[in-house]
């Protein structure tokens, strides 16, 4: 691109472009060598990536994918910088993509026989759940507690992102529960 002194390095989707390390060879400054330079550049419309984080930071991908999951992969000051960075433009990382990845969500389901406001007048539900919560919070595990849908526990299944279920109170004869 000609013009206002500054070449531009790849073109975002919705037109915003990034400077290239490259194309600051004139002002003697990389596009990462700053903050000043970071909060003058312009970023695509919505929610920051890992790649916007990697590219202030000066740092790979794997970098800041290390730095959120990972720490004892890089050093503190790198660690440091990457979140400096991360903080300053917003960025969390993508907890659907991350279980998209993994192929796990780390959450356990309580399939459950009545609606929530029933189940929790039960003494015996109460305690039963607070056991599992427990457990859970131990090995780092998320509840989900799935109620009927449209009075059927079936129907409620395919909304629950989990890695599995516990099936509580539900008859073993209930043709809809195999």
């Amino acid at each position: 691109m000609s013009g206002g002194g500054t070449s531009y390095g790849r073109r975002r989707p919705g037109g915003a472009c990034m400077p290239s390390n490259r194309a600051s060879a004139r002002t003697g400054k990389s596009f990462t060598d700053s903050a000043k330079i970071t909060s003058t550049r312009v970023l695509k419309p919505g929610k920051t990536t890992s790649s916007d984080v990697a590219a202030a930071a000066g740092v790979s991908r794997s970098a800041v994918s290390f730095a959120f999951n990972n720490p004892q992969r890089i050093s503190t000051a790198t660690r440091e910088r990457i979140l400096a960075v991360a903080e300053e433009l917003g960025y969390t990382p993508n907890t659907l993509g991350r279980m998209l990845q993994a192929g796990t969500t780390n959450s356990i389901g309580v399939l459950l026989p009545q609606r929530l406001a029933q189940i929790l007048e039960n003494p015996y539900h109460a305690r039963f759940l607070m056991g599992v919560g427990q457990i859970c919070d131990q090995e780092g595990y998320t509840l989900l507690l799935t109620p009927p849908l449209q009075d059927s526990v079936l129907k409620a299944i395919p909304y629950a992102a989990v890695d599995g279920f516990i099936v509580c109170g539900l008859e073993i004869d209930r043709g809809e529960v195999a």
